[in-house]
């Protein structure tokens, strides 16, 4: 019996001594600079640069609401399209106080309610109050983007006053946005450790969330590859400027940054300082899978889903992968824990 007792206490601890070392061996890891790194090689310049390109997109549309030039149309749409891609690389780091102001659902829903939008239209009410009321389905990037690139809108009456008011209330809330950021930057740098609530744990847990994003609602769901929907290239994210290919693009070259870091460190550092080679190695092989295929589909994606069909099909499969190697390889042996869950098993 003493025997028995005295194996159950040296087994207690073993594990004791275990966990310390394991926990030891987490801490020795100087997490200090890879986060600097992400901040101001990644999170703070898209950021910067977004907010300097819709306060852009604000003035275009002033200047073509008062003189109505086709010049000036042609800006707006251009910058829009800057705009759009330079979203892709604040999403990893929408976290702590920005996820929960949900500021970026206001930003960039889609798809956008565009009865209600045309309703919008005849309103005798309109007014940036109005507005203000409206959900995030009728406001956003999208919603400039109908109203800049849709050729079936009648650009008469209330347009340009629409048109204002949506680019308004954009403006608005990246401030908003921009404001939340400023003011919690230095928490962003501070949070280190291995909770949820640290810097790290939480883009961890955010990366699944914009593979799981790309895999179903910007590539399955437009080319058809679930029972419930059929192909259309109107649920193309960005199908009217025609640009979803290039947000895809985007999105996999942030996810990309974030690994390997730019100018500096990256997960990838992290992973090689706890001897992950063959880890390093699996990712490597992962987004060098995701850029071939990348490369071989045509664009613009609108008008041509059928043709690429096949391509967008291991494309799917391939974000995937990526969403499995932060999940199931990459956070748990950093140490992290992940609460993403894929509902329907996908």
């Amino acid at each position: 019996m003493k025997s028995r007792i005295l194996v159950f206490i040296l087994t207690i601890i073993v594990l004791v001594i275990a966990c310390k070392k394991q926990k030891k061996e987490y801490d020795s890891y100087n997490q200090t600079a890879l986060i600097n790194n992400w901040a101001d090689s990644l999170y703070l310049p898209a950021i910067n640069e977004f907010y300097r390109s819709v306060k852009s997109i604000d003035v275009l549309v002033t200047e073509y609401a008062l003189f109505k030039e086709s010049s000036k149309l042609q800006e707006i749409k251009t910058e829009w399209k800057v705009a759009s891609l330079l979203w892709r690389g604040i999403e990893p780091f929408i976290i702590g106080d920005l996820k929960n102001s949900f500021i970026s659902y206001r930003l960039t829903t889609f798809p956008i309610d565009t009865a209600d939008v045309k309703s919008l239209l005849n309103d005798e009410m309109l007014n940036a109050d109005l507005l203000n009321t409206k959900p995030s389905d009728n406001v956003g990037l999208y919603c400039l983007e109908y109203l800049l690139f849709s050729i079936h809108l009648d650009k008469s009456g209330s347009y340009y006053d629409l048109l204002s008011l949506v680019s308004k209330d954009v403006l608005k809330s990246i401030e908003r946005f921009k404001l939340i950021s400023d003011n919690s930057i230095d928490d962003f740098r501070s949070s280190k450790g291995y909770s949820l609530s640290s810097t790290i744990g939480q883009v961890l847990n955010q990366v699944p969330v914009i593979c799981e994003s790309t895999l179903r609602y910007k590539i399955g769901i437009p080319i058809g590859y679930y029972d419930y929907v059929e192909m259309d290239d109107r649920m193309l994210e960005a199908w009217r400027s025609k640009t979803s290919f290039e947000t895809i693009n985007k999105t996999i070259n942030t996810l990309k940054n974030v690994f390997y870091g730019v100018n500096g460190i990256g997960l990838e550092e992290y992973l090689i300082e706890k001897g992950e080679v063959e880890l390093v190695q699996k990712a490597d092989d992962y987004f060098n899978e995701t850029e071939l295929i990348l490369s071989e589909i045509s664009k613009p994606l609108f008008g041509q889903l059928i043709l690429n069909e096949t391509k967008l099909t291991a494309l799917r499969l391939s974000f995937k992968k990526i969403r499995s190697l932060f999940i199931i390889d990459i956070s748990p042996t950093l140490g992290f824990n992940i609460t993403f869950s894929d509902a329907d098993g996908d």
